[in-house]
This record gives structure tokens, sequence and C-alpha cells, in this order.
């Protein structure tokens, strides 16, 4: 699929744009842009090497990355935001309108790979400082709570758990799960 690739990287020089920084109200999950959106621009260029690849994965990954809580300072939030305007990343949304309030624990540990890649590609360690800070948080609420699985509803602005109701390895907890592992694997 030669061809196809070819296309698609076309497609991507010359269309993808992040936008006017004065286009507001455009917010999309921090997750899901993370995981389909930098992972397969990052995935697209270990396979070929193409630099243009890894410019937009650049480009993309600084703006996601201020979805992060700044880690050590006085912050709205402890986990990262759940929606976010990449045109003008200051606009966030903490959690989902459907979670009560909860941070979600797919959404906040699915994204130390990401960064850790785009880091490593690019020379830029400071693009994965915050994805590991967030994850070194996560593991250390894990080991507080002293519980085998996480629960799958965090607390968006405090070092504890959401609602108590129960763990999964299902829908909500599901990637995070996955990325212990491959994170793993990855270092």
């Amino acid at each position: 699929m030669h061809k196809e690739f070819e296309e698609g990287e076309k497609w991507i020089a010359e269309n993808l744009t992040l936008g006017d920084e004065r286009t507001h109200g455009y917010l999309t999950s921090f997750f899901e842009t993370t995981i389909r959106g930098l992972g397969g621009l990052l995935s697209s260029y270990a396979l070929s090497g193409h630099k243009v690849l890894l410019h937009k994965a650049i480009e993309l990954g600084g703006r996601l990355k201020q979805a992060f809580p700044d880690a050590g300072k006085d912050t709205k939030h402890m986990w990262p935001a759940a929606y976010i305007n990449i045109r003008v990343p200051t606009e966030q949304d903490l959690v989902p309108f459907w979670s009560g309030g909860s941070t979600i624990l797919a959404d906040a540990g699915s994204n130390v790979l990401e960064f850790d890649y785009l880091a490593e590609a690019s020379g830029d360690e400071g693009l994965s400082r915050a994805a590991e800070s967030n994850e070194a948080r996560l593991l250390g609420l894990a080991q507080e709570l002293d519980r085998h699985l996480m629960p799958k509803f965090l607390d968006p602005r405090k070092f504890e758990s959401g609602e108590d109701d129960g763990e999964t390895i299902g829908a909500l907890g599901d990637s995070y799960f996955e990325y212990l592992l491959k994170s793993y694997i990855q270092s």
C-alpha cells in the first residue's frame, strides 16, 4: 500500500493544520486525539522515517501536552483534561460531561507511549516529562490505595480515586492497563 501511504502523507503535508489560534469552541477528546492522531503520526513516522510526519507530530504533541496539569504548581486539576481545543490549548474541559464529575482512568493513563516516543524521535525530552509525571502519579495512587487494580474513576482535583464503583479491565480502564505493559516493554 505504498501508493496509499504516499497519498496520505501528501494530504497530511498539505492539509493537516492545527488552525487559527483564534478559533474557539472546538474541543476534542485528549485521549482519542493522543492515541489515534498523535499515535498515528508517530507510527507512520516510525515506519517511513519521513520528517514531515514527525514535524506534524511535534506540533500536535506540543499542543496536546498542555492538557496535563503543571506538576508541582497549584493547579485546577490533577489529571490530564478530558477535552482540549488543539487550536487554543488553554480551552479545556477537565472531565467528560457524562462521567458524574470524575476523570476516567483510561483517559488519564493512556498517553505515556506516544509522548515518550515523541520525545525520543524529536530529541526534546520536555515532550515526555508531563506524561511521565502523570504516570508516576497514577502508579503512586495505585500504591497508596493498595489495590490490585486501579478504580475506573479518579477525582479530577485530588490525589485519590473518585466514586468507588469498582475496577474494570474493560471499558474505562482497559487502555490504562494495556499501557502499563506496553510502556514497560517500550522502556
